[in-house]
């Protein structure tokens, strides 16, 4: 008799126990339910879906995109303070070309010496120089030429 009566007391606590529980589920969904309309009748909900849309587009974009920023100063360590790049084209398989203005013969023969440095072939090799050629500039000549070489392509990456 007193194990029957302990069951039957067990029984009871269990049925509250469901009871609470069951209340709170409900709470609980009812939020939810609540939380869904506040969002679905958010006013500016199409804009912020459009503005997801185009941070995930641009995230892609910079994901892909190459940053050259890197080269150029390495480039500036190696090359002569003198010259003066009118024009600069790189690629991403690591070519770059570079036109090239120097203000006398003696500034033109230093930049040229500077492809003798070990230290210009840790970033950059396969040097091709093209013609050279006089050209005004303000109230001097100058000296103009291209330069095509390749890059260590680890600045774009």
């Amino acid at each position: 008799m007193l194990i029957a009566l302990a069951v039957l007391l067990f029984y009871g606590w269990l049925f509250l126990k469901q009871q609470k529980l069951t209340k709170e589920i409900n709470n609980v969904q009812q939020q939810i339910i609540n939380g869904q309309k506040e969002a679905e009748s958010f006013k500016e909900k199409d804009e912020a879906f459009t503005r997801q849309a185009q941070l995930k587009e641009l995230e892609k974009l910079i994901a892909n995109h190459t940053y050259f920023s890197k080269l150029l100063p390495e480039l500036a360590k190696v090359t002569l303070k003198e010259a003066t790049y009118t024009n600069i084209k790189s690629t991403i398989d690591g070519e770059i070309s570079l036109s090239v203005i120097v203000p006398d013969l003696q500034a033109l023969d230093k930049f040229i010496q500077i492809f003798d440095y070990p230290k210009f072939y840790e970033n950059f090799g396969e040097v091709r120089l093209g013609a050279f050629q006089k050209i005004q500039q303000e109230n001097a000549v100058a000296y103009k030429f291209d330069v095509r070489m390749k890059y260590n392509t680890k600045f774009i990456k």
